[in-house]
């Protein structure tokens, strides 16, 4: 993330988003803190136009994915996550 900052601010940008976060995720919210990111809430809404009538979804931050990954190995996750996101290679 650092060398993406100093590529951009190399190139004469003021700014750069970090993306949104689920207000769950705490560790990737304090890891974009550390960049000294600034926060603001964004409301999202969802609406059954069948059943007009707004729908109540829940965060899917947290899953069994995450006690999966928690118990990996670091390099086995390292591998997996190159294979999912070959985009970021």
């Amino acid at each position: 993330m650092w060398e993406a900052i100093k590529w951009y601010a190399g190139k004469g940008y003021a700014s750069l988003h970090f993306g949104r976060s689920s207000i769950a995720n705490e560790g990737l919210r304090r890891y974009k803190l550390g960049f000294g990111t600034a926060e603001y809430k964004i409301d999202y809404f969802k609406y059954d136009y069948r059943k007009a009538a707004f729908v109540a979804e829940r965060d899917k931050v947290f899953g069994w994915f995450n006690g999966v990954f928690r118990l990996m190995p670091i390099p086995v996750s390292r591998m997996v996550g190159r294979l999912l996101y070959r985009h970021l290679s």
